[in-house]
């Protein structure tokens, strides 16, 4: 899942000492990570949670560079920081599939530095110190360019996810089936709709 909206209120609103745009975007990423409430290191969900990310990430040579935290409360998935991977410990309690397509799509968010896109798209639009008067007039077109690549980068890592599943033996209709397992989702500003990304990925079948 990814966060642009909430960064780009925070650049807007970002004090004037703020020289560097990465700067602030890794702070903000950092602050959330911080707020997040952990689960026990040895709890059996977290336990199950963590054996499927190990089974995935030991297959790309990034690896060690991919950080794996369970946690607690409404976050499903998420990639921070390009290397900090959250995932929730109720995780262990859906379909082996869906676990394994879930943490997939976030590790291949790592693996296919989206972050660090993201990191460049801002920089392109602020490339000096963060000024409200200048991120106010950008915001519009900062804000339709980071939902294109926002949507750019679901659908990469769907991709990513659904390779690295059929390498493990899994089939499309277990892929639908993850993609799924939460309700149909329509399209939003950071994310394709549910449809959308299932004709993507039956376009690579």
């Amino acid at each position: 899942m990814r966060t642009w909206i909430f960064l780009l209120g925070l650049v807007i609103s970002a004090p004037t000492w703020c020289q560097d745009i990465v700067e602030v975007l890794e702070r903000s990423q950092t602050v959330r990570l911080a707020a997040m409430s952990f689960a026990e290191n040895e709890s059996p969900n977290a336990v199950v949670v963590r054996s499927s990310f190990d089974q995935l990430a030991q297959r790309f040579s990034s690896y060690r560079a991919i950080e794996m935290r369970v946690v607690t409360g409404p976050i499903i998935a998420e990639c921070l920081l390009g290397h900090t991977i959250v995932a929730n410990e109720s995780l262990a309690q859906v379909p082996e599939a869906v676990r394994l397509f879930l943490l997939a799509h976030e590790i291949g968010h790592a693996v296919l530095g989206h972050w660090q896109q993201f990191e460049q798209l801002y920089m392109k639009h602020i490339p000096g110190e963060v000024v409200q008067q200048h991120t106010d007039a950008i915001a519009g077109v900062l804000g339709r360019e980071a939902s294109q690549l926002s949507h750019a980068q679901e659908l990469a890592a769907d991709a990513f996810a659904f390779q690295t599943m059929r390498s493990l033996g899994y089939e499309f209709d277990d892929v639908v089936g993850a993609l799924t397992q939460f309700g149909m989702q329509m399209d939003t500003a950071t994310h394709p709709g549910t449809r959308k990304r299932i004709a993507h990925l039956r376009s690579l079948h």
